[in-house]
């Protein structure tokens, strides 16, 4: 029995990283619920007091409802045209994806797959865009669609929405074609090769196929 002790006590004292990373787990895993539990907490809270009446609300707004009550939803669909917002919405998400699609494939797949002037000041040109912050260019913006005569219209929000993923969705689709081919040729190399080559080998050319694509 003391031989079991000591030698166990050898042990934690030989491996302190094990109870180490065991309370790192602990504690990350206790970060990730905190996070989780400031996320969607507001969310299901909103959805629940939708539930309540104004004096449940004013009564204790943290107080889960004491019956479930549909009124607010048909107040809000009577006094409201929620059906209008969601057509509005889904018309002008739809476009700008379009939009920004069409736009950003034939731009990106150039950029990614030729080499031509100029190719890297394109290129941080399109970085410095995601560093713009919407509220630096709100009053432009709006001085200019209402000059235009398309402010507060379907048009004027899919240009902007549009204009604003365009950056991020370049570099989205600028890397889609290398990281396609890379893994086909990957797939086609490993399938030629004997499995008795070093695996530094494998990386190396694997890298150079990379590069060169």
């Amino acid at each position: 029995m003391e031989a079991n002790e000591k030698k166990t006590g050898g042990t934690l004292k030989k491996n302190p990283s094990v109870l180490t990373s065991g309370i790192l787990k602990v504690l990350k895993y206790l970060f990730l619920i905190v996070i989780i539990v400031i996320s969607i907490g507001p969310i299901v809270w909103a959805f629940l007091s939708s539930f309540k009446t104004y004096a449940e609300i004013n009564a204790s707004a943290l107080s889960l409802p004491k019956q479930f009550n549909l009124k607010n939803y048909i107040d809000a669909f009577r006094y409201a045209p929620i059906q209008k917002y969601f057509l509005n919405s889904i018309i002008v998400v739809g476009m700008s994806v379009v939009v920004t699609v069409c736009v950003v494939a034939m731009c990106a797949y150039i950029v990614a797959r030729y080499n031509f002037k100029l190719k890297t000041v394109l290129i941080l040109m399109i970085s410095a865009s995601l560093m713009l912050p919407a509220q630096a260019i709100s009053q432009p913006l709006f001085s200019m669609f209402k000059a235009l005569g398309i402010y507060d219209t379907k048009i004027g929000l899919i240009i902007v929405y549009a204009a604003m993923g365009i950056p991020m969705s370049f570099f989205v689709i600028f890397y889609q074609p290398k990281e396609v081919l890379f893994i086909l040729r990957h797939r086609e190399y490993n399938k030629q090769t004997d499995k008795t080559v070093p695996v530094t080998m494998r990386i190396c050319y694997s890298y150079r196929i990379y590069k060169d694509l």
